[in-house]
């Protein structure tokens, strides 16, 4: 008795429904599927210090400082703080260090969260204002590289244009494609 092969299309149709419902949820949700990192669409703030829950926070539209200290967990201890009415202009990749510098009074230090975190969230590093270990958060960007950057940076009175990188020594075309996606001025 001869075994005869009989070919059954289902498996087949059953992948390529599948890889065109893929494709279908990839454009209709507008998913990317590419190795270059996304612009940050939400506020992330960093919160440290003298809070409950440290870390870094998402937000949709930009925070007060109030409600980054809420989403934080609030001031750790007891009893109420007097919190600066300044104005404090939360941006995106800020981190905001609460004191309690006494019972009643906290002091607030604004500064730059860390290189992997910006690059983590998708938020670019700077090429005028960036560290050194800014510069090497970006792959494709070793501590050699890094300084000679910051050096062209300081000789020019930084950059005017991200391509100005391209004559940075150490900097090709090649590496200019693969690290420019991370980069901003």
């Amino acid at each position: 008795m001869r075994k005869r092969k009989i070919f059954n299309g289902t498996g087949g149709l059953l992948l390529l429904f599948l890889l065109l419902f893929v494709n279908f949820l990839g454009n209709a949700l507008n998913l990317q599927f590419s190795g270059e990192p996304q612009p940050a669409k939400e506020v992330f703030v960093e919160a440290a210090g003298d809070v409950n829950n440290p870390a870094v926070y998402g937000f949709i539209n930009v925070p007060h400082l109030a409600g980054l200290i809420d989403r934080a967990g609030g001031l750790t201890g007891s009893g109420s703080a007097d919190i600066p009415l300044e104005r404090v202009s939360l941006t995106s990749g800020s981190k905001m260090v609460i004191t309690r510098a006494l019972k009643e009074e906290v002091v607030i230090a604004q500064i730059k969260m860390s290189p992997f975190y910006r690059l983590t969230l998708g938020i670019p590093i700077s090429i005028n204002t960036d560290t050194l270990l800014g510069l090497t958060a970006v792959p494709g960007i070793g501590p050699k590289t890094a300084a000679a950057i910051i050096s062209a940076r300081e000789r020019k009175g930084g950059f005017k244009q991200l391509k100005d990188l391209m004559t940075v020594r150490g900097i090709s075309n090649a590496v200019y494609a693969k690290i420019s996606p991370y980069l901003t001025l």
